[in-house]
């Protein structure tokens, strides 16, 4: 993946989340900078990318697991509670970039032997648990760039223009 295509990938991450400032598209490369060096993933690096991304708009929470309840337009998200033990979950399965089980908020198990398929469903796992308080789909798309990167997939990105192809994705949860 060259500059280019990763400035245009940060570029459509950022506007799904209607944030259109150059800033925030440098502190989005710093963060994949970190993130893309890495082999496995761990909480620590989650919590890095996050902080990276959220520090300049709202540094109260950024790195921070949520400690409030959240909703996603009408879906409730997982108690604040919970949201520990499902990412350390979501480590285990996803955090060495090799992605061929899922489990869901409900505990359901799959193999999965398309890796396409297997990178979209840890992006969608990642994004039911919604850890933060704000920034989990642009911290969310980072993971999923780097499960892409860490499985040998071809770039691809969330197009804004396409974005309701994408929210499309999480009906399943």
């Amino acid at each position: 993946m060259n500059n280019t295509e990763l400035k245009l990938f940060i570029k459509h991450s950022n506007l799904i989340e209607n944030i259109e400032s150059e800033s925030q598209i440098q502190y989005s490369i710093k963060a994949w900078k970190y993130i893309c060096k890495k082999k496995e993933l761990t909480l620590k690096d989650i919590l890095k990318v996050h902080k990276i991304i959220m520090t300049p708009l709202w540094p109260e929470i950024a790195g921070k697991i949520r400690t409030v309840g959240v909703r996603v337009g009408s879906r409730i998200c997982p108690q604040f509670e919970e949201v520990p033990g499902l990412l350390d979950k979501w480590i285990y399965n996803y955090g060495k970039g090799v992605t061929v089980v899922t489990h869901n908020i409900v505990g359901k198990e799959e193999l999965i032997g398309d890796m396409e398929k297997a990178c979209k469903c840890a992006h969608i796992s990642f994004e039911s648990i919604h850890p933060f308080r704000d920034g989990n789909g642009r911290t969310g798309r980072l993971l999923w760039l780097w499960h892409r990167f860490k499985l040998g997939l071809t770039f691809a990105y969330v197009d804004y223009n396409e974005r309701y192809d994408y929210y499309n994705w999480f009906a399943q949860i």
